[in-house]
């Protein structure tokens, strides 16, 4: 397990785009954005919590992020041995079709939950051996 580290993600969903106005019956994904630290970010986003992380545009100029109907989506990150984790759940952001990238777009920090996520799993299998 990996924390989300500032550096490269990517982010997928079927949400709206310039050519599916009511959501992609193609998964659509972009790479070009990454995860900023989060002091960085409180700078326009007040309310951000730590267990959430926030992505900006990378250097590339390509003005790229969730959309509407990404929610709940994975937010993943590549380690030095090429194995992907997922680091972020899209929560919130601008309007993914607006040409310029006004704020940074939020995700539930998966980390952060982790011991949740684990005693559901448990609580999940220990039913299910039961039934």
């Amino acid at each position: 397990m990996i924390d989300s580290l500032p550096g490269k993600a990517t982010v997928s969903g079927w949400g709206v785009s310039e050519n599916f106005p009511i959501g992609s019956p193609i998964l659509k994904y972009t790479d070009q954005i990454q995860i900023i630290d989060n002091g960085v970010c409180k700078r326009e986003r007040k309310l951000l919590k730590d267990t959430q992380i926030c992505v900006v545009p990378d250097s590339s100029g390509i003005i790229a992020d969730a959309c509407s109907g990404d929610s709940g989506g994975p937010l993943t990150q590549t380690d030095e041995r090429g194995i992907v984790f997922v680091v972020g759940i899209v929560s919130y952001g601008n309007d993914c079709r607006a040409k310029v990238s006004l704020k940074p777009g939020v995700y539930t920090r998966v980390s952060s939950f982790i011991p949740w996520i684990y005693n559901n799993i448990v609580l999940f299998e220990l039913l299910f051996r039961i039934i």
